[in-house]
């Protein structure tokens, strides 16, 4: 199992190609089967950025939740960073429990007592600054986008076979490696994807309430859960394993 070198030419340069071929024409020679590593270093689907490279529409996002509490006056939240939209609001106040009319901008509302805002934010999963020279600062890629693991497999797969030629016959498989879908030890995110409420409803005939993905010990709620996590699976199948296979 081998691959171009990972360096920042990764992909780019054909002399690398060349030299891989060698590599396999001296692995053939002794009768070893030849696979490829399709990732510089892990998880697969990023191609060291290339995927995300001119299609930023590509980008991982998430679901997070945060929980805000005060008394009296406002109950706020202003949208910043790798913020997008507020999907859910919930307001717990002395007057009670109930769901706020939430747009594409910030929230405000007034509020009575002691209060909690359970706000349920559409974010970019990525945080923090890139450094093309260290893969491990990558942009997550949303690998539950056919669109976004078609450009993976092209300039990855097709590059594979565009620059090996006749001899990418020879390769047995690809290896994949530990592709993720960028929420990795972020707690308090869950999965996202465009259009995913809508799929939702399509599969199992009724909403999907993003607070329950996060919490809720009832019958319909754990159902959802459920639900919700099947159809994340089924989404990454269909999107990744299937396209790539």
């Amino acid at each position: 199992i081998s691959n171009v070198n990972f360096n920042e030419r990764y992909l780019r340069d054909p002399a690398e190609f060349a030299l891989l071929n060698r590599v396999y024409d001296y692995a053939a020679e002794r009768n070893m089967a030849l696979w490829l590593y399709d990732e510089y270093q892990w998880p697969s689907g990023k191609a060291f950025g290339l995927v995300l490279e001119g299609h930023k529409e590509f980008r991982a996002t998430g679901i997070e939740h945060k929980k805000i509490t005060g008394t009296d006056g406002d109950a706020a939240y202003t949208l910043s960073g790798q913020d997008i939209q507020i999907k859910k609001a919930v307001l717990t106040d002395d007057s009670g429990t109930r769901v706020l009319e939430t747009g594409d901008g910030d929230l405000s509302v007034t509020a009575s007592g002691e209060w909690t805002l359970d706000l349920y934010v559409l974010r970019y999963t990525y945080e923090g600054t890139e450094n093309p020279a260290d893969f491990s600062t990558l942009e997550h890629v949303d690998l539950l986008n056919p669109a976004a693991v078609q450009r993976f497999i092209t300039v990855t797969y097709q590059k594979y076979k565009d620059e090996l030629g006749d001899d990418f016959s020879r390769i047995e498989a690809f290896f994949t490696d530990e592709p993720q879908l960028g929420n990795r030890d972020m707690r308090s995110y869950t999965v996202w994807t465009e259009g995913l409420e809508d799929a939702f409803y399509a599969r199992f005939g009724y909403d999907l309430d993003i607070a329950a993905i996060f919490s809720g010990s009832s019958e319909q709620e754990q159902k959802m859960r459920l639900h919700y996590y099947q159809l994340v699976a089924e989404r990454f199948r269909e999107s990744y394993i299937d396209q790539i296979t």
